[in-house]
């Protein structure tokens, strides 16, 4: 199984949040030749019936925590949505509810890749919407 590699970058400009959590910006999950993992690769690994389930975990994500947390006292949270046409930036609700507890390392962001329908026709339904979530965003804390 290939290695999920993370890419160090500047934060795209296209990202949708500024918080304390994202200023620690550690960079992008894509391959090293800069192609995106695609979401669409883990129909391999989930059953029919899963498929259809808005809420998978990205595997491209589960692997790279694996690969580099694969220790103890690491946490990972993982969000972000629309919500009332803006982004929703839960990963900053949970950041601050984790950082009580564990000491935040950094954040990195995944791709949707490929962009999705609701994505791609979002703005032509909604002008006034100028960002929309294109990242998964990925907070990572240590145990204090």
């Amino acid at each position: 199984m290939e290695k999920v590699n993370l890419k160090k970058c500047k934060i795209p400009k296209d990202y949708h949040c500024n918080c304390i959590f994202c200023k620690k910006f550690g960079g992008l999950l894509i391959r090293e030749d800069g192609t995106k993992y695609s979401k669409l690769e883990r129909r391999k690994y989930y059953s029919p019936a899963e498929i259809a389930h808005i809420a998978k975990t990205p595997l491209h994500l589960a692997r790279w925590a694996i690969q580099t947390y694969s220790k103890p006292n690491f946490v990972l949270g993982v969000k972000d949505m629309m919500r009332n046409k803006k982004p929703y930036l839960l990963h900053n609700l949970f950041g601050e509810i984790l950082n009580k507890f564990f000491k935040f390392e950094q954040m990195v962001l995944l791709p949707h890749y490929p962009p999705t329908l609701f994505m791609n026709t979002y703005q032509k339904r909604w002008p006034e919407v100028k960002l929309i979530p294109r990242y998964q965003t990925i907070l990572v804390f240590r145990k204090k």
